[in-house]
């Protein structure tokens, strides 16, 4: 019988000792907790148009490029682009809505156009108006190497400053030897690439 209390006693005293572990473990244990926070900043607006069409999510622009010829001789039909004539296009990059520095490139696919073999890019100018016409190609023009350009539209306090007016001027030699044209209308692809600056 002794013995028997001795293990009782001992059983009781050794879940004691348990449960004095336990509600320690408890009293002694390290708080934690976690919340989910948010953090609220303002995305910079990308927002582009050549002239005047809103380039967002298009990959081709809807309204072409108008070609103004410029001059033509008396054997030229009015209006039309021949070897010996000279035109011009306009292109106006507005980031003017863009809140970043944006990089562009402008490439004119001259060289796919089979028809106009001896057509080449006179050069370019940055102009204020595009309603002025050309009558005649300027001299000192910003040179086309590979007919293409590229350029910065700097972030500017003043948006008028992040409109680009680029006229760019073709001139068709007289020396080039091309077969029949049978299409009248020749279309020119012009990529326009743009990249936010680092």
């Amino acid at each position: 019988m002794a013995i028997r209390k001795f293990k009782r006693r001992n059983a009781l005293i050794f879940l004691f000792i348990i449960a004095i572990m336990l509600s320690s473990y408890s009293s002694y244990s390290k708080y934690t907790s976690s919340k989910v926070a948010y953090s609220n900043s303002k995305v910079a607006v990308w927002s582009i148009k050549v002239n005047t069409e809103d380039i967002s999510n298009k990959s081709v622009l809807t309204n072409n490029v108008q070609f103004n010829i410029m001059s033509n001789s008396a054997y030229i039909a009015s209006g039309k682009f021949a070897p010996t004539s000279e035109g011009y296009f306009d292109i106006v990059l507005d980031t003017s809505e863009t809140e970043v520095t944006v990089n562009y490139n402008i490439d004119i696919k001259l060289d796919t156009i089979t028809s106009l073999i001896g057509c080449t890019i006179a050069g370019y100018e940055e102009i204020l108006d595009t309603s002025n016409v050309s009558t005649n190609i300027p001299a000192n023009l910003n040179t086309v190497e590979n007919n293409q350009i590229s350029g910065t539209i700097l972030l500017e306090e003043n948006t008028s400053e992040q409109v680009k007016k680029l006229r760019f001027y073709l001139k068709w030699d007289d020396d080039s030897e091309i077969e029949n044209i049978e299409d009248s209308n020749v279309t020119i692809p012009i990529v326009i690439t743009f990249e936010q600056q680092n």
